[in-house]
């Protein structure tokens, strides 16, 4: 596997591209929260809000996935983001929403896509409550995002 997560390219993003928020998505209670707001926080600064949905298939050179079930885990995901974006937002959205499917390690391709970004949004899911402590993709965002980064509670 690559270095990169696969299927983004921030050498071609446009100034508007510059001031978008990126929000990740996985269909939880927390990343529902986290959309929500991402989606009310770009409609006040007036930019667009790209969702991520990340899939990360753990397979070896020696030994990799079969095509149908890559595509397949592509098609699933897809929809669950689709799906959780009509659930939270609605029809009638009042704001550009760019929904991705990108496959890699969910903390590494967030960092990754809010390189140029103005804000990077993340839920928390909660595992951690009883200690106070963020989950393993909002505490890697935190370290690492080149942005600043708002870690949602639900």
């Amino acid at each position: 596997m690559t270095s990169e997560p696969q299927d983004f390219d921030t050498a071609h993003h446009s100034t508007d591209d510059r001031r978008r928020i990126v929000v990740g998505v996985d269909g939880s209670p927390g990343s529902k929260a986290a959309l929500a707001w991402a989606a009310g926080q770009a409609r006040l600064q007036g930019c667009p809000l790209e969702a991520i949905i990340t899939w990360d298939p753990v397979a070896t050179p020696w030994t990799p996935y079969p095509l149908d079930l890559i595509n397949d885990l592509r098609i699933e995901n897809d929809k669950l983001l689709n799906e959780t974006i009509d659930e939270v937002l609605g029809a009638d959205r009042g704001v550009d929403v760019r929904a991705r499917v990108v496959e890699g390690a969910p903390g590494r391709v967030l960092v990754h896509a809010a390189e140029t970004a103005s804000l990077l949004v993340v839920g928390r899911h909660g595992r951690h409550e009883w200690t106070g402590r963020l989950g393993s993709v909002s505490t890697y965002c935190a370290h690492h995002a080149n942005c600043p980064v708002v870690v949602v509670h639900h």
